[in-house]
Formats: structure tokens, sequence, C-alpha cells
């Protein structure tokens, strides 16, 4: 058998074929095992990113996968540009899975945090409609003291989030 014959069926060997080896990782225990907390949780955050398509297709992700994404998101957009900018983007419509999240992995200060934001938008309903998330933060962002005052509660990082994160994979490793 040639080279080029050979290369093909070790490829095929490797591709996933069905969403149960797909959405697995391979290094996962070692990841779980590292020293380095932040860059255990970048790779796997990577890898579920990679797998959604970055969010396009939630539906490929197991649950505990989704509830990274929800607070990776929420993390990722507050630490960079306040609530205002979690809502504006196209994860804000996640925020009430957020919550869930969070208390799941037993971040309960942010989640607090969280929930408080969320208590601001009218009827303490987070629309799926970016657009109208849009509105909704700049009729709120007239009076910011009331997102400076959560986002600095959020910046103080009240929950070690990593941490947990790790801990809760841990524990639904086989959805990994």
């Amino acid at each position: 058998m040639g080279s080029f014959v050979r290369n093909i069926i070790d490829t095929l060997k490797r591709t996933p074929t069905s969403k149960s080896t797909a959405s697995r990782m391979d290094n996962l225990d070692a990841l779980l095992r590292a020293e380095d907390q932040n860059a255990s949780m970048m790779e796997i955050e990577t890898f579920v990113d990679e797998l959604s398509s970055y969010g396009r297709r939630m539906d490929r992700l197991t649950e505990p996968q989704k509830r990274l994404v929800y607070v990776t998101s929420l993390v990722a957009d507050v630490m960079n540009g306040g609530f205002n900018q979690y809502y504006s983007n196209g994860y804000g419509c996640y925020a009430h899975q957020a919550v869930d999240a969070l208390q799941e992995i037993g971040a309960l200060k942010t989640a607090h945090i969280v929930r408080q934001a969320n208590e601001l938008l009218p009827d303490k309903h987070v629309p799926l409609d970016q657009s109208a998330r849009e509105d909704i933060v700049l009729r709120i962002d007239e009076d910011l003291q009331l997102w400076e005052s959560l986002d600095t509660q959020f910046f103080a990082y009240p929950d070690d989030i990593n941490a947990l994160f790790i801990e809760y994979i841990k524990k639904h490793r086989s959805e990994f």
C-alpha cells in the first residue's frame, strides 16, 4: 500500500464520525490535572467554541459544554466592556442561562451580580433579538451609575470561575 493511501487511512481513523466522538477532548484528563488552570480553561474553551462554530451551532454541544459557553462569553464581554457590551453582543441572549450556569458551578456571588444586571432590563427579561437588546442598553446607558456599579462588582471577580469550572468539568468529564 502506498504512502498516499496510508495517509488517507490514518486521517480517516483520526476523523470523528459521530457527535459523540467529535464532541470529546482527547487531552481532557491532562488539562484537568494541569497546574495552570487558566491555560487549561482556555484550551477547553477553544475546543468548545470550535465545536459550536463559535456559538452558531449550539445544538452540537452537550448541556455542560453549553454552560461553559454561557459563562465564558459573559466573562469575556463584561471584562472587556461591561454589561452594556455583553447585552449588546451576540451572546447576551444567554444572560438568563448564564445565571443558571454560574449557580450550577458554584459561582454564587457572580450569579447574583448577573441576576441584578438582568433585573435592570424591562420586565427583567433579556430579549433574544440582538437589536432589541441594543435598544434597551441604549436606554439604560442614560443612567450609567446602574451599569457602573454592577461592572465594578463583576470586575472584582468574586468567584474563581476557572477553578470552579475545572471542578465542574471533572464531575461531567464524560460530556466534554
